[in-house]
């Protein structure tokens, strides 16, 4: 195997970055993803946190994971043993 190191940008908290992202990933491993970390999260203290900071909360941490992993989940099936860890 090899190491593959590089920067794709993207904002989990929005479907169209996610999908912008793909292409950029796909062509630096060669169309083959051997591992996706989800570890993006946010949080806020106790005195600021409402209902907007709760929807940004989810939007994050818990969406933003499912759409990583969903528009990735293609190259890490290409890849035969992709691995997905979540943090």
């Amino acid at each position: 195997g090899h190491l593959v190191a590089g920067f794709v940008e993207m904002d989990v908290s929005d479907d169209e970055s996610v999908a912008r992202s793909v292409p950029g990933i796909s062509n630096l491993v060669g169309g083959k993803l051997d591992l996706l970390v989800n570890n993006a999260g946010i949080g806020y203290p106790d005195r600021t946190f409402g209902a907007e900071e709760a929807r940004a909360i989810v939007n994050i941490n818990t969406k933003g994971t499912i759409r990583a992993t969903r528009a990735l989940l293609p190259l890490l099936s290409a890849a035969n043993s992709g691995r997905i860890v979540n943090v």
